[in-house]
């Protein structure tokens, strides 16, 4: 019988020392989940195959790895998988107490780690950079260089100064330090690479033309899939029930009368034909869960709101909204780009929403079976199927004139097929292909943001557009705040909560960045007239402003929510490690990756000192 403890666990481990390959012994785990079976670790986060199993090996506890940076098992203590674990403790006891190193771990620990012994001299004070974060940049740094030497030895000319791949190689570098910097200044951090964007191309550095349009396009395509996926994988059908009607009710009534009230301004007050007005109402009517998502989580972490559970409802509600406007945006991006008829192509709208369906769930039903889920590399292969697939429905479903198909595909054969491997053993909070797409997420975010900067052009932007499309952005806005107090009326909610709820729906910023050079994307590719271009052209200023204006207010969640929101007292103790797992179920904290698009350290992220030591 295996304790569970971490005495237990530990003594486990020190007992079967020697039965484990050399290279496990002389470092640290670094693998996302470490399920024991008998004297052999099993990486694949599943139980041994039946087949593979021995009866007379005892049934062992299912670890699950929450940082990946610490590489440990919550159920050990965290350096307990290294050689040495009980010196260092002992050392540790030893050490004078608070003698701590940069990060909130003792000398001994950083030792063990591989920090260099002058690192630690240097940076004694607590608030010194850890070594893992100066390791980190300075692997970003090598990577970055790497990255280039590969352009350059593939590209030639264009990648050196001047050549419009270096540019944009520049762009990417960049819009990442922006990102640090607008994080500093406690901004959301597309903010700060969209504005990177639109200084590089008013400035005359970023020009984009010839062959490397098809690569931004291709670029967008990517990231707007990594957001269709990762909306499918981590919406939780259960959610629905948890909530029942008072999520349906905040996700969608909303969305759906913010949607028409953009469409009526922009028909009356910008001008835009009905379609794209349409089209604007269901891209602008999406909430955006990279600016405030996480701020949710660091109020649950904290307890507040927990006792009603408002922040985890507005995190199912936000996801849920985004699946429906990600799923809906294709009806009239079709119909707009269609060289028919206007109700040959409304009544063409069906079709492909059908066609979409049908490959969405047949893909996602293949992916149930292939690969087959004890394979050893299952995790990667099941990703790698994922973004491919859905990167080839969004490209084909254009050139073949079934824009709205590729969306809805992509999305429900992620859903399908991530509804499958619950079954599988997939939970809320063991969802490895998520974490996947969280990674590719972080790294495709500077892109997105980056790109659509590049695309504002100062001189061709009219000062009255800019205020007719901000008078579009608030009645929108003002609109979903009533509604959102109306619908959430019969809950059990005081004035306070009704109002933070409202003002959670007001940045703006993910799929909005994916959805508004959609239509640009599309007229340049099917080499649509310049009426077409122009009109798209405006349509991205409008979405780009309200990404602009909204955004920011993001940050001010964190402080609106310990104002209007109670903290509810602890239920009972619970460990900050479980914390962050029961939270980081819903999306980034569990992956390590953070609204930035940079991989970080989660617990640390939110928590400081106080977790640092885990």
């Amino acid at each position: 019988m295996v304790s569970t403890n971490n005495k237990g666990a530990t003594t486990m481990v020190s007992d079967m020392r020697g039965t484990f390959p050399e290279w496990l012994e002389e470092s640290a785990c670094s693998v996302d989940t470490l399920a024991w079976s008998g004297n052999e670790p099993n990486w694949r986060g599943h139980e041994r195959h039946p087949s593979r199993q021995s009866s007379s090996e005892p049934a062992p506890p299912h670890h699950h790895m929450l940082d990946p940076a610490l590489a440990c098992n919550p159920m050990l203590e965290p350096l307990d998988l290294l050689p040495g674990d009980h010196e260092r403790k002992a050392s540790s006891a030893q050490a004078p107490e608070g003698s701590v190193v940069s990060g909130g771990r003792s000398p001994s620990q950083a030792t063990a780690r591989g920090c260099p012994s002058a690192w630690l001299a240097a940076t004694s004070h607590p608030r010194c950079p850890s070594w893992m974060d100066a390791a980190r940049a300075v692997s970003f740094a090598v990577i970055g260089l790497v990255l280039w030497g590969v352009m350059y030895s593939l590209g030639g000319t264009t990648a050196t100064p001047g050549g419009q791949l270096f540019n944009l190689y520049v762009l990417y570098v960049t819009a990442v330090l922006a990102g640090y910097v607008a994080h500093g200044a406690r901004l959301p951090p597309l903010v700060g690479m969209l504005l990177m964007g639109a200084l590089l191309r008013n400035t005359g550095f970023l020009s984009v033309s010839g062959s490397y349009l098809k690569l931004v396009t291709f670029l967008r395509r990517t990231a707007l899939m990594t957001i269709l996926t990762r909306a499918a994988l981590e919406f939780d059908p259960k959610n629905l029930e948890r909530f029942r009607c008072v999520l349906l009710r905040l996700a969608l009534l909303p969305s759906l009368l913010e949607a028409a009230t953009v469409a009526l301004l922009a028909r009356y007050v910008l001008g835009l034909p009905w379609l794209w007005g349409v089209f604007l109402g269901i891209t602008l009517a999406s909430a955006a869960p990279a600016v405030t998502i996480p701020s949710l989580f660091g109020l649950q972490l904290d307890d507040y709101g927990t006792d009603k559970d408002i922040p985890a409802l507005i995190i199912a509600a936000s996801s849920l909204d985004d699946l429906v406007s990600l799923a809906a945006f294709g009806v009239p991006l079709s119909v707009i780009l269609s060289e028919e008829g206007m109700w040959a192509s409304i009544l063409r709208g069906p079709i492909r929403v059908i066609v979409g369906l049908t490959v969405g769930i047949t893909w996602g039903l293949l992916l149930k079976y292939v690969p087959e889920m004890y394979d050893d590399y299952v995790h990667i292969l099941r990703a790698l199927l994922l973004g491919l697939g859905g990167t080839v429905m969004l490209l084909t479903s254009g050139e073949y004139g079934f824009e709205g198909a590729g969306p809805v595909a992509c999305m429900m054969g992620a859903f399908i097929a991530c509804h499958s491997w619950r079954r599988q053993g997939f939970s809320e909070n063991h969802n490895p292909v998520a974490n996947c797409f969280a990674i590719l997420w972080g790294l495709m975010q500077p892109v997105l943001f980056s790109l659509i900067g590049g695309e504002i052009d100062l001189s061709n932007i009219d000062g009255k557009m800019i205020l007719l499309g901000a008078a579009v952005i608030y009645g929108g806005l003002l609109v979903r705040m009533l509604i959102t107090v109306w619908v959430s009326s019969g809950v059990k909610f005081n004035w306070k909560e009704k109002a933070f709820i409202a003002m959670s729906w007001f940045p703006k910023g993910t799929v909005q960045a994916a959805l508004g050079p959609t239509a640009l994307d599309l007229s340049r590719l099917l080499e649509q007239d310049a009426a077409m271009v122009a009109t798209s052209t405006s349509f991205l200023h409008v979405v780009i402003l309200a990404i602009l204006l909204t955004a920011p207010l993001g940050s001010l969640l964190p402080l609106a929510g310990r104002q209007l929101l109670s903290r509810a007292p602890h239920a009972h103790a619970q460990s900050d490690t479980e914390s962050v797992v029961t939270v980081g179920a819903f999306s980034e904290l569990a992956s390590g990756v953070v609204n930035r698009g940079f991989i970080v350290d989660p617990a640390r992220e939110w928590h400081g000192d106080r977790t640092a030591s885990l």
